[in-house]
């Protein structure tokens, strides 16, 4: 893997084939750090620039991958840049990324191709989804197949007589298309939907507004299916890898309450209690943000007045985390089917806060994948309480098979 905070390589220098590079342009030295170790992380090739004309004079159009491009730049603009690669005939695909985000300017680069228009701050794992999905958008532009893994099993495929190899390598492929498909025009809807909610096309009426709102909210509801959809297809079909490092959970839950705290109601506080002496984890640090972020995230969404806590202690083999809330609880049935996909133990609550069903999905695959273990204990109008207990090194435990998968890997 390939890491650079300068140009490219020059033309005559560029294999035919080349890795696929996730190109970052950032005029923020910390952006562009946080980024380029979020990449690396995830183990695709990563380049920063620090501006549009750095990062255009040293762009080869050999080079595939995608760019993950900041709107406002010092000495001009990410659209512009994105404008120059157009007239390149580049088909690179862009996500752009800002703290700066206006209705105009999203608009204008959905409407010039851009796969993504995201606002900061993003997510780690909903950066990282999209920039996986861009660069399997540019390899199906290109007619490239979407992996070498999935060559190997249409190729496998062809002698398999019974064909279940086929079914499960282009089940994910079909869906992987059918969300980029819809999105990008899903996108453009929400855009146009913004500017007119904005008055840019002229006066509305409370009931054109009313219409204008539903519209956005069903938008925005398909939106989220679709990528929760799409997690799921990857989630179903391969192994979860881990990147293992070594983890101060202290620093971990500081950074964690900074980026949640936000989230939080008028009438609602976040404490965190973590003790200074707790051991080091060996873990992957960006999926235990996952877990401990959706948990949290849930517990905010449903209290409306009180508290949600977060608690950390030592024990035998490892660390409990627990998250507690004074909100809404949760009733018996519900506890037994909430770490299923699609299950929703607050359905009115969840289509009003948005959400598909799948983070306590994911959770719960993630702790398995760690080689831990969660619970939950709630009473209905009191509150919920999930702990996650894991281990102090999961380094020992093998990959979580795919899903229906025996041993010997043939599917049943």
């Amino acid at each position: 893997m390939a890491t650079t905070s300068r140009g490219a390589l020059a033309e005559s220098t560029v294999p035919a084939a080349a890795e696929p590079t996730v190109f970052v342009v950032d005029d923020n030295p910390a952006v562009r750090r946080s980024l380029e170790a979020l990449v690396r992380a995830a183990r695709l090739a990563v380049e920063t620039y620090a501006s549009g004309e750095e990062f255009l004079a040293s762009y080869d159009a050999r080079r595939t991958g995608c760019l993950v491009l900041d709107v406002r730049l010092q000495g001009g603009s990410g659209l512009e840049v994105q404008d120059e690669l157009n007239q390149r005939g580049s088909a690179l695909p862009i996500i752009f990324i800002t703290g700066h985000g206006t209705v105009p300017a999203s608009v204008r680069a959905l409407k010039a191709g851009a796969v993504d228009f995201l606002l900061k701050p993003v997510p780690p794992q909903t950066l990282l989804a999209c920039i996986r999905d861009a660069i399997e958008m540019g390899r199906r532009g290109r007619g490239e197949t979407a992996s070498p893994t999935g060559s190997a099993a249409m190729a496998g495929a062809a002698a398999n007589s019974t064909g279940r190899v086929r079914e499960t390598s282009t089940v994910p492929d079909f869906v992987a298309n059918m969300s980029h498909e819809l999105r990008t025009p899903l996108q453009a809807i929400l855009g146009y939907d913004d500017l007119l909610l904005a008055g840019e096309y002229g006066p509305l009426t409370s009931e054109q507004t009313r219409i204008l709102e539903t519209m956005r909210t069903s938008a925005e509801s398909l939106l989220a299916l679709m990528r929760a959809t799409l997690d799921l297809s990857r989630l179903e079909t391969k192994a979860i890898p881990l990147q293992l490092e070594v983890v101060r959970i202290d620093d971990f839950m500081d950074l964690l309450a900074t980026e949640t705290r936000p989230l939080l109601k008028p009438h609602v506080a976040l404490r965190c209690s973590v003790p200074a002496d707790l051991p080091l984890l060996r873990t992957d640090r960006t999926k235990l943000k996952v877990v401990l972020g959706n948990l949290i995230t849930n517990a905010i969404k449903f209290t409306e007045r009180g508290s949600v806590e977060v608690e950390v202690r030592a024990t035998a083999g490892g660390v409990e985390f627990s998250v507690t809330d004074t909100g809404i609880g949760i009733v018996a049935q519900a506890r037994e089917t909430i770490f299923e996909p699609f299950r929703q133990a607050h359905g009115s609550v969840a289509r009003r806060d948005g959400g598909a069903g799948l983070g306590l999905y994911l959770v719960r695959r993630l702790v398995d994948r760690f080689g831990g273990r969660i619970t939950v204990d709630s009473e209905v109008g009191r509150g919920s309480c999930f702990r996650v207990w894991l281990p102090s090194d999961v380094d020992v435990l093998p990959a979580t098979p795919i899903v229906g998968e025996r041993e010997g890997g043939e599917h049943a």
